[in-house]
Formats: C-alpha cells, structure tokens, sequence
C-alpha cells in the first residue's frame, strides 16, 4: 500500500493527475497502460481458467495481479486527463465536480439509499435481483447524485456532511449559504 500511495504522490508532483501535461503524454499512458494491464490481466485469466481454479493457480497469478492493476490504473488515469482536457461534456464536468464537492454526502446518501432499498427497513431486496439489475440500481442512484449535487450547491457552499465535517474539526462553523 505505503508503494502505491508513493506513486500516487509523485505522479500529483510530476503534475499528471492535474492536467498540465500535454495531451500526447496522456495519449501515451492510455496506450501503453492498457495494452500492457489488459495483457496482464489476461495471462492470469489464463492461467486461471487452464488450471480449473485450482487454489496454485490463484497463486500463480497473484505474483502479477499489481503490476497488472498498475498498469490498467496508468491508463485510467490517462483516460480520465483526456476527458478533463477535452472541450466536450462540460456539463458532465461540472456534475461530476459537484459530486466530488460532496463526496462525504453522496457516499452517505448511496448507503441510506442502498439500506432502505436491500436491508429489512425498506423494501429487503437483498440477494433478489440479478447483476444486471444491480448495474441499474447503481445508475440511477448516479443519476439522481449528478442531478441533485450541482443544484445543492448552487445555493450551498458544501454538502451537509462537508458543512458538518468542517465545523468539527476547525471547531467554528463556516458559513453553509451562498451569498
């Protein structure tokens, strides 16, 4: 883990997780990354499936699984500094900005939401719905987070969790309105 959080560091200090690079380094890292972390990927698939899941088999593949995430990771993060360059999908942008400006809310919100719909205290539709189901599950709660995020705080400067966040650890309370 301590690995991964130093690469993380100095991919920020290097400036590729805050767009200043050209786009050509992007395009790199998609191209290289994902080439190489799908390979990856698929060796230990392989690998997997020929051995038929034997436990030895899980084993083997573990010996490369990081580097495999690694590498799908690189390109990920190339993918997602090409969308943020791009001149395309600014409201989309700002949706996902809003998200991210209450990250604390949204992933209360999708817990509240998931416990009413899955557990006893609402509908108990835990284990009833099939995967694909789920994926709609998942989107429409997206959906929802998308949509209401940016109006919250258009008239808010932080989510309600943020706001509470704040005011517990500086001890004062900021101010919650827009002006």
């Amino acid at each position: 883990m301590l690995s991964i959080m130093l690469i993380g560091i100095a991919l920020f200090k290097w400036g590729l997780l805050s767009g200043e690079k050209p786009s050509s380094v992007y395009w790199l890292m998609v191209g290289i990354g994902y080439p190489i972390g799908i390979g990856i990927n698929y060796h230990e698939v392989q690998l997997i499936l020929e051995a038929k899941f034997s436990t030895l088999s899980f084993s083997e593949a573990s010996v490369t699984y990081y580097w495999g995430r690694f590498f799908v990771a690189i390109g990920h993060i190339g993918l997602i500094m090409l969308f943020c360059k791009s001149p395309f999908f600014g409201w989309l942008k700002t949706s996902l900005a809003a998200v991210g400006k209450m990250a604390l809310t949204n992933y209360l919100m999708h817990s509240v939401i998931c416990m009413f719909i899955f557990t006893g205290v609402g509908f108990g539709l835990f284990g009833q719905l099939e995967r694909f189901q789920l994926l709609y599950m998942v989107f429409a709660i997206w959906v929802v987070q998308l949509i209401l995020s940016p109006i919250w705080l258009k008239y808010f400067q932080f989510g309600p969790m943020e706001w509470v966040w704040r005011s517990l650890s500086h001890l004062q309370k900021p101010s919650f309105r827009k002006n």
